[in-house]
């Protein structure tokens, strides 16, 4: 039994965008969970692992790709050995978030999104999923609130 891509895939693109911003530290390194005085942040892949299968020592092996430790808590998790395929997909996730983060560099979190989601249709095009969850999210300024972002008129 492999991993449900589709629903990873649902998972981590609408809990980046519920988010609204990618999971970056203070020195702008993109990490698995990001701890902030106003909010937790996660990337994609940090999504993924639940809560009682993450540890910070995963963030010393994130480094550009999925490492095996966390392949190994997500397999531990989904009751499954990933396939290559899967961890191409997982792989693929995570620069969908990463390389979307460099957005932030030339604009706001508005950015950010709109590039994830170009990102995540191009993920959905090479593995053969349904990118219709993250395309009907409409992202729209929430103007009250400071730095997020209104999707279908929830916060």
């Amino acid at each position: 039994m492999g991993l449900d891509r589709q629903k990873a895939f649902d998972i981590a693109g609408l809990r980046i965008l519920e988010q609204g911003r990618p999971s970056l530290d203070l020195s702008g390194l993109c990490r698995y969970r990001t701890y902030l005085p106003e909010a937790e942040l996660r990337c994609t892949i940090g999504w993924l692992i639940p809560d009682y299968r993450y540890h910070p020592s995963l963030e010393d092996h994130a480094g550009g790709h999925i490492d095996h430790v966390a392949h190994r808590a997500l397999a531990t998790e989904l009751g499954t050995d990933p396939c290559n395929e899967d961890i191409g997909l997982l792989a693929a996730l995570r620069f969908a978030h990463d390389a979307s983060a460099n957005a932030l560099r030339y604009g706001n979190c508005h950015i950010f999104l709109a590039e994830f989601i170009r990102r995540m249709q191009i993920v959905a095009r090479r593995y053969g999923l349904d990118p219709c969850c993250i395309e009907r999210r409409r992202i729209v300024p929430s103007g009250s609130h400071h730095g997020q972002y209104v999707f279908n008129g929830i916060l």
